[in-house]
């Protein structure tokens, strides 16, 4: 199923979900405020050659979405050429199943970069940059190192107690915001680079990539891979 216009339209403003959220609504507004974008970043969104538009298709729930979305906000906020609508994806698997394959149709945040006039697809990001995998599996170590006193804080999160799942997940929380400055020109850069590859692309050769891998897909950074947000 090819985007149109019309169906691009017919999503939300970035100001419209930001209002309209019901969960994770207060750390979504905490991370925007903190995310930073590096100057050749802003530049260059700032004066690309074509108007982009930009489908996120996404969930409010996911933690990837708290860290990455909130980034794409900011740098449409700072550009006159990018026009960003957003889907939520459990309203929208019509649209999500046509940019996924089958075996991460669940996956979210999802970000579609198309050619303004022509609604041409020219890249697709998915759920975060993979240069903070590293970091997102080092902030569970730090978290469970801040807390000796809760024994079972080194089980899977749902072999723990609830008093100590809570702590955690709010641990995670503080976290993402915390290093919202540092991850949001790390993702920021993902944007571009996907962006610009994508630009460079002729038709019919399909959009250029970014985001996380899948096992089977290929490596992310590093080596490293990883499972949806």
């Amino acid at each position: 199923m090819a985007l149109t216009v019309e169906r691009f339209l017919q999503g939300m403003t970035t100001q419209e979900h930001m209002a309209g959220m019901k969960i994770n609504k207060d750390r979504f507004a905490k991370v925007f405020e903190g995310v930073e974008i590096a100057p050749e970043d802003v530049e260059y969104f700032a004066n690309l050659a074509t108007p982009l538009r930009v489908a996120v298709i996404t969930e409010d729930w996911c933690g990837d979405h708290v860290s990455t979305t909130p980034v794409m906000y900011r740098i449409a906020e700072g550009s006159p050429k990018l026009e960003v609508r957003v889907f939520m994806r459990d309203q929208n698997w019509d649209l999500a199943d046509s940019l996924l394959p089958q075996h991460r149709r669940d996956t979210v945040p999802v970000f579609a970069f198309f050619e303004g006039e022509t609604m041409r697809h020219l890249g697709l990001f998915i759920e975060t940059s993979p240069k903070l995998i590293p970091m997102l599996g080092s902030m569970e170590d730090e978290i469970r190192e801040m807390h000796p006193e809760m024994l079972d804080i080194k089980n899977d999160i749902n072999e723990m107690s609830e008093r100590t799942r809570n702590v955690f997940r709010e641990e995670r929380n503080a976290y993402r915001i915390n290093h919202a400055p540092q991850w949001g020109r790390i993702i920021a850069q993902g944007f571009r680079e996907v962006v610009a590859e994508g630009l460079t692309k002729k038709p019919g050769e399909g959009p250029a990539e970014g985001g996380t891998k899948w096992p089977g897909e290929g490596p992310a950074e590093g080596g490293t891979k990883w499972p949806p947000g």
